[in-house]
């Protein structure tokens, strides 16, 4: 009904909306404010228009000021600071640390806090696992919700907590340098271990010369990814140039990457040994109700026939039926 009069606004909104968020991005101007247009329009038209403004291009937002559009240069999306001056994101973590200060820490508010550092790209991922492992340790330890910490996890609780401020210099691109004529290599490293396990993934695009390698999202030595099971101090996270950037052989043509020979399928190394293998099979009954309870409107009504119903079969087997009962 819409593709039509809003092609433009339609289709990214199919792809780009994030709970009640809709984040986009643009590679011209005009294509920003015919967005805009477009997603004004659309929006006021279904009752559903949308509440907040932001964006980094100057042109679009010297049209807002022109229409008294409100705008924030520093917002939040999906629940990250974003700073559209500097273009860049932050996390905020001065609520936290006040928080965790104020009170004695137990394993009750030991969830609430991790649950409040919020990352859905998980690019602070080798410092929130820090906690995870440490709320672990109090399932192992036998602490009860409103139970204090023991000495050696509060210990590790409090240099976390201490640490976080050195999270806010940390500023991270919102653009990572895709464009239309960006060759892209996506990168993909796993990594486990007794406490964790998870995945982190790079983007390599190159332009003519240009190579660059960038982190775009993870889930909670040379693999990146083993900083995810062991877990990084926030002290340490900002200078971590294999967590941002991967190894540095990722900087290089393909044929730098670390390579392993594997035992040709034709050619095994060790004798197979055969296996006869012996089929089952199984039959499985399956019983139909006597009696669809869905065709009947009233609970009564379904008793009644029911009753009749058992009458009728005891009838049946019975050889004497008086037909005065």
């Amino acid at each position: 009904m819409y593709k039509q009069t809003y092609p433009i606004a339609t289709k990214h909104i199919e792809n780009n909306i994030y709970m009640d968020d809709f984040v986009i991005g643009t590679s011209t101007d005009t294509e920003a404010t015919t967005l805009y247009r477009e997603m004004l329009q659309l929006t006021s038209h279904i009752s559903l228009p949308l509440a907040k403004w932001t964006t980094n291009w100057k042109t679009l937002q010297g049209v807002w000021k022109q229409e008294n559009v409100p705008f924030r240069e520093i917002t939040q999306v999906l629940g990250v600071k974003w700073d559209t001056d500097k273009y860049v994101f932050q996390i905020d973590v001065q609520a936290k640390i006040v928080e965790a200060s104020e009170k004695q820490v137990t394993k009750r508010l030991l969830l609430k806090l991790m649950s409040k550092f919020y990352d859905p790209l998980g690019l602070f991922a080798p410092v929130t696992v820090i906690v995870k492992i440490l709320f672990q340790d109090t399932w192992l330890s036998g602490i009860k919700w409103d139970e204090l910490l023991t000495q050696a996890v509060a210990q590790q609780w409090h240099k976390w907590i201490n640490e976080l401020q050195c999270l806010k210099d940390i500023r991270i691109l919102r653009w990572i340098g895709f464009s239309e004529t960006s060759d892209v290599i996506i990168h993909v490293f796993c990594d486990a271990s007794e406490r964790a396990y998870d995945a982190c993934l790079y983007a390599r695009h190159t332009v003519e010369t240009f190579m660059e390698v960038n982190l775009i999202c993870s889930r909670s030595t040379d693999n990146p990814a083993d900083h995810l099971t062991r877990g990084t101090f926030p002290s340490q996270l900002s200078s971590l140039e294999s967590w941002w950037h991967g190894p540095k052989w990722l900087n290089h043509d393909s044929e730098a990457c670390p390579t392993k020979d594997f035992p040709s399928h034709s050619q095994p190394s060790v004798e197979v040994e055969s296996w006869k293998t012996k089929s089952r099979s199984f039959y499985v009954a399956t019983t139909e109700p006597i009696i669809d309870i869905s065709h009947y409107s009233s609970y009564t009504k379904l008793l009644r026939v029911t009753a009749w119903i058992l009458r009728f079969v005891h009838n049946c087997k019975s050889n004497y039926v008086s037909f005065t009962d």
